[in-house]
């Protein structure tokens, strides 16, 4: 985003800020959708019986559906307090 200054370039084109958060939102959600997908798949191939028994699949889903819906603003909230991609994904990290 500070790179290439694409928030800047879709506000002085019309997007609204809202709208643009949004668009970030929505795409960082669908790309999310991989991991959980794979790794549910993962689970019901290796029959992982503590993930996939009765009712346990569909409680994993949520959980890493509400993962993926929690971390996401998260994270946009907390770019707002460093001003270097680097420092900022060293201090989540850790």
């Amino acid at each position: 985003e500070d790179h290439h200054d694409s928030k800047h370039q879709q506000l002085i084109s019309g997007v609204s800020l809202l709208s643009y958060w949004v668009a970030n939102l929505m795409w960082d959600l669908c790309i999310y959708m991989v991991p959980l997908a794979s790794s549910m798949l993962c689970m019901h191939a290796f029959d992982v019986d503590v993930f996939t028994r009765s009712g346990a699949s569909w409680a994993s889903f949520v959980t890493f559906l509400g993962y993926g819906l929690a971390v996401a603003p998260f994270s946009y909230a907390l770019s707002f307090c460093f001003s270097k991609h680097t420092s900022a994904q060293v201090i989540c990290l850790v």
